[in-house]
């Protein structure tokens, strides 16, 4: 069933308004709803923070597993890792007490371990550095997944908004293929596949991100025109999920649609794709493991589809 009228309203209130404001907002109102429902309660997972997958300070991993670990390869688990947003500048893999927690702790209840991966940011972070940092994370899970009881052969990405961004750029460029790290599937969530550099705070982001105030250099590496350049793709090596919310801001929606529109154009059929109803920017992804989520659930679906 769906979120409750309380959740539902609060949600719509804010229409496809996105600023900062809103963005905290909905943290500390979905941080209220998991303190109510106990979502961390008597929980039967364990939590190995801050595992180092690179040599910054910022390439950590949460890893969440069951207390009774698996040991028979043959009874190891699926690995789903999830890279959180915040603009290229913001994001955590804990932001509260349970965000984002709740979507580490969500998969262990259904015999699949969750990972929270962060990533390099903005001020000190410059293109590739994203790039680079997500496929970092992929390919030491691909390399040590089995010492915490995970499948190897079965990893799967879910990149929220930026982090989106980054792994649909480390999946375009060629970087993910070439470091043997395409996981089983990618889940792109509100991803900024395009930017619309008429937005004041977007243009400096990315100016600083590109480190170029020039709108045709910036726009060339983004997610969009990355993927333009390969020209006729047979085989992308992975499944694609494609989301967006209800309520998610012009940007995301246009540059979605333009994203689905290439990869028509060069694949020559349309991914999963799903609009998020009832959902703003980031509210599917906070709302997670509380009673009536639905996107949860959707994922789940999506990686029994694709594994082994």
């Amino acid at each position: 069933m769906p979120h409750s009228a309380n959740v539902a309203s609060f949600i719509a209130s804010h229409g496809n308004t996105w600023t900062l404001a809103v963005n905290s907002a909905c943290e500390e109102f979905f941080e209220e709803c998991h303190v109510v429902a106990g979502t961390l309660a008597g929980s039967p997972s364990q939590c190995i923070k801050d595992v180092a997958y690179g040599p910054h300070e910022r390439n950590r991993l949460d890893i969440f597993r069951p207390v009774s670990e698996r040991s028979a390869s043959s009874d190891r688990a699926p690995v789903v890792v999830y890279f959180h947003g915040g603009g290229f500048r913001a994001g955590d893999n804990k932001i509260s007490e349970h965000i984002h927690a709740n979507i580490g702790e969500r998969y262990h209840h259904v015999s699949v371990h969750g990972v929270l991966a962060t990533y390099r940011l903005l001020p000190e972070a410059n293109y590739p550095d994203g790039v680079e940092d997500v496929t970092m994370a992929l390919r030491w899970l691909k390399d040590h997944a089995a010492e915490y009881g995970g499948d190897k052969n079965n990893i799967f990405a879910i990149g929220q908004s930026a982090g989106g961004a980054h792994l649909a750029m480390a999946l375009f460029s060629g970087e993910m293929r070439g470091r043997e790290c395409l996981p089983r599937g990618l889940v792109f969530q509100s991803a900024p596949f395009w930017y619309d550099l008429t937005q004041e705070r977007r243009r400096a982001n990315m100016a600083k991100y590109y480190k170029s105030e020039d709108t045709e250099e910036i726009l060339s590496n983004c997610a969009l025109n990355l993927f333009r350049r390969l020209g006729p793709v047979e085989d992308l090596g992975t499944q694609l999920y494609i989301t967006v919310g209800e309520f998610d801001p012009e940007e995301i929606v246009k540059g979605n649609l333009m994203m689905l529109d290439a990869l028509i154009m060069q694949i020559r059929r349309l991914p999963q794709f799903e609009v998020l109803m009832g959902h703003n920017h980031i509210s599917y992804a906070l709302g997670i493991g509380l009673e009536g989520d639905e996107v949860g659930p959707k994922i789940l679906d999506f990686i029994r589809q694709q594994k082994d």
